[in-house]
Order: structure tokens, then C-alpha cells, then sequence
């Protein structure tokens, strides 16, 4: 992206020096026509400079510029430092939830088992949907549909060893809220 703003630049500075030459060259009438067309062009880059500036981090634009490396299927969530996407698979032959988490550049986060919150048994891939919520406070969560929540097997083990049973609460958004991956 740096490389972008870069070649805008140079092209933007380009532009300005042929413009200033073009301006200065001719009759009086001339010159002051040419100025207004310059001064014009020259806004219309400001904004557009300014515009691609402001809206290239709005979310609907990062979700189209998903990395190559994460799954069509994966789901998009605003979070406090930026953006995530998600990505959830069932496994049956060890019955368990495998989940994978990129930051907004794809590099990974996560890459591994998840177990229910409840201590219930694995999420089904029918019932496995990511809802478009973030639990504030427990990065590691991820949120399904029927509200549910799903944290990595190392921090309920973690948690577990150290006894302290009852880890943050994550607490999903009601079901009839938000949207859903799938």
C-alpha cells in the first residue's frame, strides 16, 4: 500500500510541475484559463487522494481486500486493534472444533482446537456458524450462531490446571442479533 501513496505522489508532483509550466506559457487570457483548469485539477487530486486516504481502512473496503491466504468462507470482525477474520471446520474423526483467527494482513493468530465454553461436546459443522460479533475483552473467543462461545483448548487447560473454572464468562450476543457467516 506504501508503494501505492508513493507512486501517487511522484505522479501527483509531475503533474503539478508540467501544470505550473503550462500555465505560465501563452497570452494573458490564456494563462488565467489555464490556472482555473489547473487550480480544478489540482483539487479534484487533493480529493481524490484524500478520499482513497480516509476510505481504504473502512471495513467494507478491508473485507473486499480479504488476504490470499484466508478462506472465502471466513467471517470478518472489527476489533479493537484492526480486524480479524475467523474460520471454523468440524472434524469428526477426533470430534472436535478446529478454528483458525488472521489479522487483517493474514497473517495467522490462531491455529487450532477450540472447545465449547459450556464444556459441552464439539460443534457439529451444521451448527458451527460465526456470528459477526467480537466478545469484548476475550480476543481469544470466538462467537457462534446459537450462542455459543468457543475458546482455545490451551487456555481452557490452562485455566482448568490453575482452577480457576469459571474464565472471564464469555457471554455471545443474543441469537436473534447480528449477522451470521453463513
Amino acid at each position: 500500500m506504501k508503494t501505492t501513496w508513493a507512486i501517487l505522489a511522484l505522479l501527483a508532483m509531475g503533474g503539478l510541475t508540467l501544470g505550473i509550466a503550462w500555465i505560465f506559457a501563452g497570452s494573458k487570457a490564456a494563462k488565467r484559463a489555464r490556472a482555473v483548469v489547473a487550480g480544478l485539477a489540482l483539487g479534484a487530486l487533493i480529493l481524490a487522494m484524500g478520499w482513497i486516504f480516509y476510505f481504504q481502512d473502512q471495513p467494507f473496503f478491508v473485507e473486499l481486500r480479504r488476504p490470499a491466504n484466508v478462506p472465502k468462507d471466513a467471517v470478518f470482525l472489527l476489533v479493537v486493534k484492526g480486524v480479524i477474520w475467523e474460520h471454523c471446520t468440524y472434524d469428526p474423526h477426533e470430534d472436535a472444533d478446529h478454528c483458525q483467527v488472521w489479522n487483517g494482513d493474514g497473517g495467522v493468530i490462531s491455529d487450532e482446537v477450540y472447545l465449547p465454553f459450556d464444556g459441552g461436546p464439539a460443534v457439529k459443522a451444521d451448527r458451527l456458524r460465526i456470528r459477526k460479533a467480537a466478545l469484548p475483552g476475550i480476543m481469544n473467543a470466538i462467537c457462534l450462531g446459537n450462542g455459543r462461545a468457543l475458546l482455545p483448548k490451551w487456555l481452557v487447560d490452562r485455566d482448568k490446571e490453575r482452577g480457576f473454572p469459571d474464565i472471564a464468562r464469555p457471554v455471545c450476543p443474543p441469537a436473534d442479533t447480528g449477522a451470521l457467516s453463513h
